[in-house]
Formats: structure tokens, C-alpha cells, sequence
């Protein structure tokens, strides 16, 4: 099954009276269970890719469509509740909030869909489980290392069971050894959960962890698209 099409992308940015453009006509098919990596050098389009297949961004002209449908027919909530429930996140900046506990930014997402509290709390303790973490769960972000902080991120990217995960840069502040243990990580959940991870990286160190590269130069693709 397609689960995400983009169809002759285009993104423009402007920049004061200068016009960039980031994407020229990407066309791409990402099929459900994929475990896919974005590359090329800095500047290439790779964030701005990803920003558009997680609808965090909007294309300049093109189609973009998730389980078929066209996001562009969304809207603005319809697009919220998108990522929310069938996107997962992974920033390179781990992006979890100081003050509180593993378990609690792991919970983060069910609170924000409503899930009951007594669903969440065996949820958070299977996620733990999965990523390695569960005598963690009361420590606060900074007690952990670069690795068990992306961990978290992973697992709060999972904390909905979404369809497809998406990773920007997932190792660039780690280093290589753990970068690549959080890549091999990802690559198990792929494999036992069947979710769909979209990671992007310009480290060739980590692109053989992809079953699929699709390399980008310009704005374009120039290899593994369509």
C-alpha cells in the first residue's frame, strides 16, 4: 500500500526580493513498511522534504497525499489531527521538555488525543520497554545520556502508534557509535512493529542502515525516486 505520493513538488521560499527554490519537481512513493533515508549534502532539500511529508509545510505547487487522500483537501485541523494520530517525529534536537520525566514526555501525545489516563500509563511502560528504557522512567532529560534522550524521542514519536515515522538528521548530535545504535534501533521497530521510518542523514556511515536511499541534489532527485 502507497502510504505517502508527492507529485511534481515544488517549494519556493522567499527571501527578501530573492525567490529560492528548495524542491523542483519531486515525484516520490513511499509504500507502508519502509525504511527509507533521505540524503545528500547540506542545503539539498532534505528537511524541507520531510517537513512536507510530515505536513508541517505545504508544497508551492504539486500534490501530496497520505493513505491516498490529498492533504491539500484538509485543512488546517484536518492536518493537526493527521500528525497527531498517523505521524511520529524525531528531531535531531531530541526536543523533550526539561522539567519533566521520561515517563511523562513519553505521555506527551496521548494527552494531546485525548487517550484515558488508564490507557496511557501501560502504554508508556510497554514503549519504555521497547526502546530500553524502563528504569528510566522517573529520571528527568538531563540525567541521561545523547542516546537515551533520542530513545525517549522515539518513543514518543511512537506514543500513538502512528503509520510513519519521521527522523531529521536522527544521529548528527550523537556520536558514531550511539548514532548508530539508535539507527539499528529504529530499524528493529521497523522490522517487529512494521512502522514506516523516513530518516534523513548526509552521513554515508548510516546509510547502509536504509533498505531504500533516495538521493537528493539541488532540490532534485537523482537517485531512488519515484
Amino acid at each position: 500500500m502507497t502510504l505517502v505520493r508527492l507529485e511534481n513538488i515544488v517549494k519556493d521560499y522567499a527571501l527578501g526580493r530573492t525567490t529560492i527554490r528548495a524542491l523542483r519537481n519531486v515525484s516520490l512513493s513511499i509504500e507502508e513498511g519502509e525504511f527509507t533515508s533521505i540524503v545528500g549534502p547540506s542545503g539539498c532539500g532534505k528537511t524541507t522534504m520531510l517537513n512536507l511529508i510530515g505536513c508541517i509545510d505545504r508544497p508551492s505547487s504539486g500534490s501530496l497525499e497520505f493513505e491516498g487522500a490529498p492533504v491539500a483537501e484538509l485543512g488546517d485541523d484536518g492536518e493537526a489531527e493527521l500528525r497527531l494520530r498517523k505521524i511520529g517525529f524525531v528531531f535531531q534536537s531530541f526536543n523533550l521538555v526539561p522539567v519533566l520525566s521520561v515517563a511523562e514526555n513519553i505521555e506527551i501525545p496521548m494527552m494531546l488525543s485525548r487517550m484515558p489516563r488508564s490507557a496511557r500509563r501501560p502504554k508508556v511502560e510497554e514503549l519504555l520497554e521497547l526502546v530500553g528504557l524502563s528504569d528510566y522512567a522517573a529520571h528527568k532529560p538531563d540525567e541521561l545520556s545523547g542516546g537515551q534522550r533520542q530513545r525517549v524521542a522515539i518513543a514518543r514519536a511512537l506514543a500513538n502508534e502512528p503509520r510513519l515515522v519521521i527522523a531529521d538528521e536522527p544521529t548528527a548530535n550523537l556520536d558514531g557509535a550511539t548514532g548508530e545504535g539508535i539507527l539499528q534501533a529504529m530499524r528493529e521497530l521497523n522490522e517487529r512493529a512494521g512502522v514506516t521510518f523516513i530518516f534523513s542523514t548526509h552521513d554515508p556511515r548510516v546509510m547502509r542502515f536504509a533498505r531504500r536511499v533516495v538521493r537528493l541534489r539541488d532540490g532534485e532527485i537523482e537517485e531512488g525516486g519515484s
